[in-house]
């Protein structure tokens, strides 16, 4: 099964020719990854959902039966692991967000990459690539729609948490992830949909009172940001953004923080 998101290329009809069997279920306004996902898992049949970003595939034929009879095996929400595309491990595996930790990572930011494994409690798979059984996706809802991109995984991994299911990593499994190909269509709304989406994950999944300490925190790295960014680009230390950029970040962060709707992109 694809869905297709407004695209305005080939890439259902190249997918058709790999496929002829397969459904396509084309959404006429892009509602954001979240709500493709769940649309796609509303038409399907089978007891096991496998969601595969389109820049991503699988290396073998069989690995898709193997990455459900993981699930199925240890009732889990499964991840496989990332090569990009030079075949190079990238797999990444995030522990839970907490306000110690988001501070961290705000302020010193660097990727957390563990070893392949049953995951502990407090961690998940971040990835092109999940697998769930569908009632359990289904009990918990599915994806929450109100994020248009990123974040997404944690928010399925907490719900499906709450419910007994845990995450793991299968290593037997491996797909192949361009990175980017989608993002890099519309990149300052990909960028600003990151804001927001940080934003939003800290009210709805943490304390009030940390939620606005951590939000506080990326706002003063966004402000700091956009007063060092002329000398950034004029001293050519690293490739950066133009202060203006870090002051839509701002109203992003705001819009984040209250929760409002997402205008989809539009078309490149």
């Amino acid at each position: 099964m694809i869905v297709d998101q407004q695209s305005l290329d080939i890439s259902v009809e190249l997918a058709q020719g790999f496929r002829p069997d397969a459904t396509i279920i084309r959404n006429l306004v892009n509602t954001g990854y979240s709500a493709g996902c769940n649309l796609g898992a509303r038409y399907a049949h089978g007891e096991t959902l496998i969601f595969l970003n389109p820049d991503a595939a699988f290396l073998v034929m069989e690995d898709p039966y193997v990455l459900a009879d993981s699930v199925e095996t240890h009732n889990a929400l499964v991840g496989p692991i990332v090569l990009d595309s030079e075949h190079s491990d990238i797999t990444i595996v995030k522990k839970w967000t907490t306000p110690a930790r988001q501070t961290r990572v705000l302020l010193l930011p660097r990727r957390l990459k563990l070893g392949m494994k049953q995951l502990a409690n407090d961690e998940y798979v971040s990835g092109p690539c999940l697998a769930v059984k569908a009632r359990h996706f289904q009990a918990v809802g599915g994806f929450d729609e109100r994020y248009f991109l990123y974040r997404e995984e944690e928010t399925l991994a907490r719900r499906l948490k709450k419910i007994g299911v845990a995450c793991f990593l299968d290593p037997r499994v491996a797909v192949s992830h361009v990175g980017g190909t989608s993002t890099s269509q519309v990149p300052e709304f990909a960028h600003r949909q990151g804001i927001r989406s940080e934003v939003l994950f800290y009210v709805t999944h943490l304390p009030k009172a940390a939620a606005a300490w951590v939000t506080l925190v990326l706002a003063g790295r966004l402000l700091a940001s956009s007063f060092v960014a002329p000398l950034v680009r004029v001293f050519g230390v690293r490739r950066g953004h133009p202060s203006l950029w870090y002051l839509r970040a701002l109203r992003e962060l705001h819009r984040g923080w209250g929760a409002r709707s997402v205008t989809p992109p539009a078309p490149p």
